[in-house]
């Protein structure tokens, strides 16, 4: 990180210049995209909540729905959790706690249909924070069956880590295998606007003036000097 910062600094005055106006590109992609993925949510959020799906049923062309939202029911044999943990020189830099999730009926299957993916916080909330009560709906022992609502996700933080633990479990990932992100504070909140596509688009313009700031003291400094 050192070593690019020094380099960063050690450009040419000129090169700031189209640099910024590179950013300010990028800020506007990010802008629109953010305009697409808001409106998407707010389409959702009109619609009513999909109607539950058994995870042993699933079509994803069927039920992810506007937004990436997905309702469905599945089992977490709790035998298989698994903690994930990424570390760079030996020291630990981010953890994931990986549930496994099957069909309602499918308890010792070796077909795994979709996971969740939590953090630290989640891995509170759904453990010692009732989240796991709220969404259970039977079970006994390890096997449990939840309804979740949430958002879909063909990849996650730490997807290749949860890949490997799956198939070191002697399992394999259904062809429609997803990660769900449940909404843990509910549905509304989840897909109410928050105003993130003005809060991007202000963050790379402040970058892009930034770096034509730099430019410029690079410029008067070079004439300066002259």
């Amino acid at each position: 990180m050192g070593r690019l910062i020094v380099l960063l600094f050690s450009l040419p005055w000129w090169i700031y210049i189209p640099a910024s106006i590179g950013v300010v590109w990028l800020g506007e992609q990010a802008y629109e995209k953010a305009l697409e993925t808001e409106a998407e949510k707010a389409a959702a959020f009109e619609a009513p909540m999909p109607e539950a799906v058994d995870m042993a049923e699933f079509d994803p062309d069927r039920d992810i729905h506007a937004a990436g939202e997905v309702h469905v029911l599945g089992l977490i044999d709790h035998t298989r959790d698994y903690e994930l943990v990424k570390s760079t020189n030996g020291v630990p830099t981010s953890t994931r706690y990986l549930y496994l999730i099957f069909g309602t009926d499918e308890a010792g299957s070796d077909v795994v249909r979709a996971a969740l993916m939590l953090d630290k916080g989640e891995e509170a909330r759904f453990v010692d924070g009732g989240m796991a009560e709220e969404w259970t709906l039977s079970g006994t022992g390890d096997h449990w069956v939840y309804a979740f609502n949430g958002f879909s996700s063909r990849s996650a933080t730490l997807s290749g880590m949860a890949s490997e633990a799956i198939a070191e479990q002697g399992l394999t990932k259904a062809d429609d295998f997803i990660y769900i992100e449940p909404f843990f504070d509910g549905r509304e909140a989840a897909l109410t606007p928050r105003g993130l596509p003005d809060q991007t688009r202000q963050i790379f313009w402040a970058i892009a003036a930034v770096v034509a700031l730099v430019g410029v003291v690079k410029r008067v400094m070079s004439v300066r000097a002259r």
